[in-house]
């Protein structure tokens, strides 16, 4: 019989190798570990066995130098030019030699893929087709013109058809077959200006019929900036002043428009034209249209100007207008006329530019702010600025802003406000804390009368 011992032991000496080896497979990160089989070789480059194949081209003139003497040519030699200054005084040289038969070639030039064509050579061949065929180079410009030239052809089309044809070129533009975006605008303005040029009457009346809309507003605004340019300010005023009660929307629009091109052209116009009207029927609100517009280029000289005017809402208006218009303009310079005058030197006619200043101050130095917005008269735009502040403050740096109430002897009122987070009042709510951003509303307010 056979001794089972030996047996046993191989067999568990078989279990065990076996149990090894299953680990190692398992085990693996890889998995299963096979023989490594050699990487074919990479393909060998094709061999060409004589010299390698290059494109030719046919032969072309070579482009002319930057700053040659206009000497004649065709207009497709002219855009070629590779000077831009040389190009357009050549084109427009050319272009002022040639009549209607070089229509033709130059609709061709503009749809030629092969121009790199830019806006100033678009905007002169598209003005001289539409001197011979208006209505089509204006259709062309408004459907078929680059995207990125589209707006300086448009303008330049529509101006030319309205100086010869205003009411045709008014229908187009009535129509609204224009492209998206900006089209429309430039459309009318090219209207507006071509029809004050063609001296042919109804554009006051075409301009009345818009109705109530931002388009007529627009609208008196181009049309007061081609008179102003044309015929003065003296005529521009007398024709604003004749116009009938009768429709006093429309002669507010009007007296507004003027306003508006005057403190973009000559402030001293516009404030010759806000003494004669500023605090008359059709007066309301211009102080503030000039004091925004005039402040975005000479802050300082806008400011001093509402120094001297009547008090009131208006020239509370006119305050935070200017305020806004030369932040635009020269935030920096805004901020070092303010500091200079100090807290103690502050004229009472600042204080609403004071809160805006507060306000934004407050953003990046809260400490600087309240103690700007300290200054306030008025009670509750003192504690509103204050609890404006002091929310931006805690939401920042909590610690710092709790540490400064406890010494400050603030009201429990405005640090309990101080310490609620601010949220924008239900419809319909009569929720007094929502006017705590009056402040920060002011300061954050998009300018309306865009310079």
């Amino acid at each position: 019989m056979l001794n089972s011992k030996p047996v046993v032991v191989l067999f568990a000496v078989g279990l065990v190798l076996i149990g090894f080896a299953l680990g190692q497979y398992l085990g693996s990160p890889s998995g299963p570990v096979f023989p490594l089989v050699p990487p074919k070789p990479a393909p060998e480059a094709p061999v060409y066995p004589g010299p390698r194949p290059t494109a030719e081209f046919p032969a072309r003139a070579p482009a002319a130098a930057p700053g040659r003497e206009y000497a004649g040519g065709d207009l497709a030699k002219t855009l070629r030019e590779l000077d831009l200054y040389t190009r357009a005084a050549d084109l427009l040289t050319q272009l002022q030699t040639l009549g209607p038969e070089a229509v033709p070639e130059v609709k061709r030039l503009l749809a030629d893929p092969s121009l790199d064509l830019g806006g100033v050579e678009t905007d002169l061949l598209v003005r001289f087709w539409a001197s011979h065929e208006p209505q089509a180079a204006t259709v062309w410009a408004m459907h078929e013109a680059a995207p990125a030239y589209s707006t300086g052809a448009i303008l330049v089309a529509t101006e030319v058809w309205a100086s010869r044809d205003p009411q045709a070129a008014a229908g187009l533009v009535a129509l609204g077959s224009v492209n998206a975006g900006l089209a429309s605008p430039v459309a009318e303005t090219g209207l507006i200006r071509g029809w004050y040029d063609s001296g042919q009457p109804g554009l006051e009346a075409y301009i009345q019929s818009l109705g109530i809309t931002f388009e007529r507003q627009r609208a008196l605004k181009v049309f007061a900036r081609r008179a102003y340019l044309r015929d003065g300010p003296e005529m521009l005023a007398r024709w604003a002043e004749a116009i009938s009660d009768d429709d006093p929307k429309f002669k507010l629009d009007a007296f507004r428009a003027l306003a508006k091109v005057f403190a973009d052209v000559n402030p001293s116009d516009a404030v010759a034209w806000c003494e004669a009207h500023c605090d008359g029927p059709y007066g309301r609100s211009m102080r503030r249209v000039i004091a925004t517009r005039w402040a975005y280029r000479g802050g300082e000289a806008a400011m001093n100007w509402l120094a001297a005017a009547p008090e009131g809402t208006e020239r509370v208006q006119a305050v935070k207008g200017a305020y806004r218009g030369w932040a635009q303009g020269d935030r920096e310079g805004l901020r070092r006329w303010m500091r200079a005058k100090g807290l103690d030197g502050v004229e009472p006619y600042l204080y609403p530019a004071v809160q805006n200043f507060a306000t934004e101050i407050g953003i990046t130095d809260p400490v600087e702010g309240l103690q700007w917005a300290a200054i306030l008269e008025v009670p509750k735009r003192r504690q509103n600025t204050m609890v404006n502040i002091l929310r931006r403050w805690r939401g920042r740096d909590e610690a710092a802003a709790e540490a400064w109430m406890a010494q400050a002897g603030l009201s429990e009122e405005v640090v309990e406000r101080a310490r609620t987070p601010w949220r924008a009042p239900r419809k319909g709510a009569d929720d007094d804390s929502a006017a705590a951003v009056e402040g920060l509303e002011d300061g954050g307010e998009a300018l309306s009368e865009t310079p």
